[in-house]
């Protein structure tokens, strides 16, 4: 693949590391479709517990997400510039550091869950539903960190089949446990909510093992070792990481700031909410996923000293982008109403998740332009400049948005769905007016990290 990258034809290069990264990523969404599905059987009270909860295990996870993305840009630059064995310590590194930073997120979240809720003045049972919920899923973050490491790793080294394979596994077997934990089956006793984040838990356990496994034996060209961290490496890998991890907390935290703004309308519109945030973080996917074909030939390129070549991989990616998430967003504006019937019976809270998606769904072009000019910017090694786009995206446009115009004109709850539109296509203007400056090259930022 390295070949393909640095030196064949950019558009086949782009499609071998795009195509099974979407794949990938939209088979990780179905954790959230599958959940969301099984979990509407039990009424809108049981998706309002799950809804609320998304946020915060959003967050825990982001928090740590950093070192896998700052491994992943350091091994694409290890691998555009042949240095093969930097890309097997890097890997071994950022492994032994997601393990201890795993665990100490996991407590964190797991102690803190009960005191966050509590200050949401939430109904009894939307409360315990979602107590039990984040307590299971915080207590299995450190499978969800080695899950996201593995993939990372060999998606920034050019292999992006391996991965495909084990999240496809993996998610075959969390839509057959969820139902069985959910309902109980046999010796299994119906669990309620809670069964589900058991399921994905198990899920992700098994999925980490079987990634753990292939890194050590060397299944996906990249060898890992079991090490202790290395205080130098892990002082860069923080320096690059953190402003990552700073980007997707941000993200994290704008939708728990957004849920506050959504709770006082109601368990209805909570639900709607969360419904079309479900709908939305899976459609968001392949956006995403062509971010992370992005970083990694950004990446690469940029550690062969091919800045021209990242520059053209970028235009195809956002041109790319736009086109194929517009479609997708006018086929979610067509078939919204049937989208929400999927995943809840309620008529009423069905007609405002429609009206979510409805206002929501044509600005999807939009946010691929952003998302894939933050995957170059990662691929730079600028996480500073993509944090940047991050936290205006969602602080400074779209939560001063929504406030004001749920609260302060007659659109109420309505307010906070045009809200994301509006931030979509601001962002947007903002991400190509930073990558048509040039600064993103002009400083070779890898000789920090490398």
């Amino acid at each position: 693949m390295r070949n393909e990258i640095t030196e064949g034809s950019l558009i086949k290069a782009m499609v071998a590391i795009a195509l099974p990264t979407v794949l990938s990523s939209l088979l990780q969404g179905m954790y959230n479709v599958v959940d969301m599905f099984w979990v509407g059987k039990l009424g809108a009270a049981a998706v309002a517990a799950v809804s609320l909860s998304f946020p915060f295990i959003f967050l825990m996870i982001t928090l740590g997400m950093g070192l896998s993305i700052a491994g992943s840009i350091m091994v694409s630059h290890h691998k555009g510039a042949g240095r093969h064995e930097r890309v097997n310590y890097v890997g071994s590194q950022t492994l032994a550091s997601t393990f201890i930073i795993s665990i100490l997120l996991a407590a964190v979240g797991y102690v803190s869950a009960p005191y966050v809720l509590g200050l949401m003045g939430l109904e009894a049972s939307v409360f315990a539903d979602a107590t039990s919920y984040l307590a299971i899923t915080y207590a299995g973050l450190p499978f969800v960190f080695f899950y996201f490491a593995f993939q990372s790793l060999l998606r920034g080294s050019g292999n992006a089949t391996l991965p495909l394979y084990v999240v496809a596994f993996s998610v075959f077997m969390n839509a057959v446990l969820d139902p069985i934990f959910i309902f109980g089956y046999g010796p299994v006793p119906a669990m309620g909510v809670p069964g589900a984040a058991l399921a994905t838990v198990i899920t992700q356990a098994v999925a980490a093992l079987i990634g753990v496994i292939m890194l050590l034996r060397g299944t996906g060209g990249m060898r890992v070792t079991i090490m202790r961290p290395h205080l130098d490496m892990l002082k860069k890998t923080v320096r690059l990481g953190a402003p990552a991890s700073a980007e997707l907390a941000s993200i994290s935290l704008g939708l728990m700031a957004m849920t506050f703004l959504v709770a006082p309308f109601g368990t209805e519109v909570i639900a709607a909410y969360g419904i079309g945030i479900r709908v939305l973080s899976f459609f968001v996917i392949p956006a995403a996923g062509l971010a992370m074909a992005t970083t990694a030939l950004v990446g690469q390129n940029m550690g062969a000293e091919k800045i021209e070549r990242a520059e053209k991989a970028t235009v195809l990616g956002i041109l790319t982008g736009f086109a194929v998430m517009t479609v997708l967003g006018a086929l979610t504006f067509a078939f919204s109403r049937a989208i929400a019937s999927v995943f809840i019976a309620d008529a009423y809270v069905i007609g405002i998740t429609e009206g979510f998606l409805n206002v929501i769904a044509l600005s999807f072009g939009f946010m691929a332009v952003q998302e894939v000019v933050r995957g170059t910017l990662k691929g730079a090694g600028h996480t500073m400049m993509s944090m940047a786009i991050s936290l205006v995206l969602f602080w400074v446009i779209r939560f001063p948005l929504a406030y004001v115009l749920a609260y302060f004109t007659p659109l109420s709850y309505a307010g906070l769905w045009w809200s994301f539109p509006l931030s979509f296509f601001l962002a947007a203007l903002l991400s190509v007016a930073i990558f048509r400056s040039g600064a993103w090259k002009k400083k070779k930022a890898r000789g920090e990290f490398l």
